[in-house]
Parts: C-alpha cells; structure tokens; sequence
C-alpha cells in the first residue's frame, strides 16, 4: 500500500516546471532590459556619493557630516548591483 514517493511528485513537479519557466521568463527579460540602466544610475550615484562624502571629509565644511553613513549608502549601490546580476544569473539557469 506504501507507494513511492515519484509518483506523487513526478506528476506535480511536471506541470510545475512550465509554469515557473512561464513566470521566470518574462521577468528575466525585463531585467535584462533594465541592466544598463540600473548599472548606469547606481554607477553613478555611487562615484557622486564617494566623490561628495570625501570633499565634504577634506573640506572640514561640516562637523556634522555624516562621513560613514553616506559612504556606507554609497557603497550599497555598487553592493546593489552585484545582487542584481547574481539575480539575473539565478534566473538565466
């Protein structure tokens, strides 16, 4: 009476495997499409935030600049963009 377990999940997993191809597909495509525009803008906010916080840093203007919070923003924009090709890599298998 014990039946195995293939024969349960062979069927489910065969109408599951289109139906997430039918999703993963179309959502691949809009990242791909919007890849040099997130690299482009997170480029840049990236060396705008880097360039500022270190002229902010030299120029003494503000004792109360906040030098690491916006080098750590800064920064989580180039962290940004290697998940979103790690994204784009996870969903191009």
């Amino acid at each position: 009476m014990n039946a195995p377990s293939n024969f349960v999940t062979l069927p489910v997993l065969s109408v599951l495997r289109p139906l997430c191809n039918l999703a993963r597909v179309p959502i691949l495509g809009l990242l791909l499409l919007l890849a040099p525009v997130v690299e482009r803008v997170c480029g840049a906010l990236l060396l705008l935030g880097l360039v500022v916080s270190i002229a902010f840093k030299i120029s003494g203007a503000g004792a109360t600049f906040p030098f690491w919070p916006l080098l750590a923003l800064s920064s989580s924009f180039g962290v940004f963009v290697i998940l979103y090709h790690a994204v784009i890599g996870i969903l191009s298998r």
